[in-house]
């Protein structure tokens, strides 16, 4: 028998990425890319109407995107929170002339450490 859970968020992970780190740590010479890696088995993304990244780094929004991915430099030693919020804009309206819509939500977050090299 199968089962499945429909759930309120997507849920994922936030996937950091250095070309040539070990991924317990990042350099503060290179180019670090962050990654919203959504769990979406269903494919419900691709009929979102508008999708939105907010970036955030130590609490601070750094950028907004319409994509799940973001490159990112880490200049000074120290370990950075790191996070993404995301919203995701969909017509529910089974009606083709009215418009219905209603939001789905992620949110994932990671500790960044930040090495000199």
């Amino acid at each position: 028998m199968s089962s499945f859970y429909v759930t309120a968020t997507f849920p994922g992970d936030l996937v950091i990425s250095q070309a040539g780190v070990p991924k317990s740590s990042v350099s503060t010479i290179n180019e670090t890319v962050l990654f919203a890696n959504v769990h979406d088995p269903s494919n419900l993304l691709k009929a979102a109407h508008n999708v939105t990244y907010v970036w955030s780094r130590n609490n601070t929004i750094v950028a907004n995107t319409t994509v799940p991915n973001l490159k990112m430099n880490f200049t000074q030693e120290g370990t950075y929170s790191v996070g993404v919020n995301f919203t995701a804009l969909f017509n529910i309206s089974s009606n083709a002339t009215e418009i219905n819509y209603k939001t789905k939500n992620g949110s994932f977050s990671a500790n960044v450490i930040a090495k000199g090299s």
